[in-house]
């Protein structure tokens, strides 16, 4: 998998440790957003003059990113909240602990697990964001996700050190939150005319986002199922999420529209060597494979 670095971390120790794990493509500062391909992940000495300044720098950007951007250790102490223009609290916090534990559906239908054994450093108190992660004990998050507005980018803070090997980490566990949390990034691209708002029936003016096409696209090219109801199951089931009728009615619009099923009357039949392979073109083929699993599992389960 890919990510976008700072040109300053290319000579980081934590880059060598990542290199075994993903591609990092180096930019320099003045070409975010422009050109980012990439979820960028921050971690190390990333800005020459300090964290803060560092977070000053980005809080201009970040929210616009054409991918959300993840910030791991160390996590030097600042007004995080005002810096970033938050209009709550957020508050970091030491810590010391290794026993983790996630109630995400995301980050556990991503990662394949709940709970974790990776050394984290950092917490993040206030009702400023989205707990992705939170110590075990006492329940203290080390991952959140911030997203000011619904169109916004999201800004991963993640306190929990990915990016270094430790003898109270769990390496399985270690990577598999790192690919976990790439791969979750990967699928969060930012809003653009021609897929985050494109409008699917012109009649309703209806929009759809991409992150709710992509579910979809997912479902339909890892189940076969094209029924709105049962969609609506899976994604609540399996994923966590939920859709309403209109955005399922739009989605299958766009990929009927598309040639990727076809509706005929009450009659939904999916062209699945196209539906697959536009799942593979937009980089989602490794959650059909997952969900292929799960869905057979839960129909395993429901038959004995």
């Amino acid at each position: 998998m890919n990510v976008n670095c700072l040109k300053s971390q290319e000579t980081l120790f934590e880059t060598r440790i990542l290199n075994r794990m993903a591609t990092p493509v180096f930019l320099l500062p003045d070409q975010l957003p422009e050109y980012q391909k990439f979820p960028l992940i921050l971690f190390g000495q990333w800005y020459s003059t300090g964290f803060a300044q560092g977070i000053k720098w980005l809080s201009s950007i970040v929210f616009k990113l054409k991918f959300p951007c993840i910030i791991l250790p160390p996590f030097d102490e600042c007004n995080l909240s005002e810096i970033l223009g938050l209009k709550v609290k957020l508050n970091m916090q030491n810590l010391n602990s290794n026993q983790l534990k996630t109630s995400d559906e995301e980050i556990g239908f991503h990662t394949g697990q709940k709970e974790f054994q990776i050394q984290s450093d950092t917490g993040f108190i206030g009702p400023g964001g989205k707990t992705m992660l939170h110590e075990t004990a006492g329940e203290v998050p080390v991952m959140i996700c911030l997203k000011p507005k619904n169109t916004a980018t999201p800004l991963i803070l993640c306190g929990v050190r990915l990016l270094s090997s430790s003898g109270l980490s769990n390496n399985k566990d270690r990577n598999a939150m790192f690919n976990g949390i790439i791969a979750w990034a990967s699928t969060r691209q930012k809003a653009t005319d021609d897929l985050q708002n494109k409008v699917i029936d012109k009649d309703k003016n209806y929009e759809i986002s991409g992150e709710t096409l992509n579910l979809i696209s997912v479902i339909i090219a890892g189940t076969g199922v094209a029924n709105s109801h049962e969609i609506t199951a899976i994604a609540s089931s399996i994923f966590g999420m939920e859709m309403t009728h209109e955005e399922i009615s739009a989605g299958l619009d766009y990929l009927s529209q598309n040639g990727f099923i076809f509706m005929q009357k009450d009659q939904i039949s999916v062209c699945k060597e196209a539906m697959e392979k536009y799942v593979q073109d937009i980089g989602l083929w490794s959650h059909v494979r997952i969900l292929r699993k799960e869905f057979s599992a839960k129909q395993t389960g429901g038959n004995r």
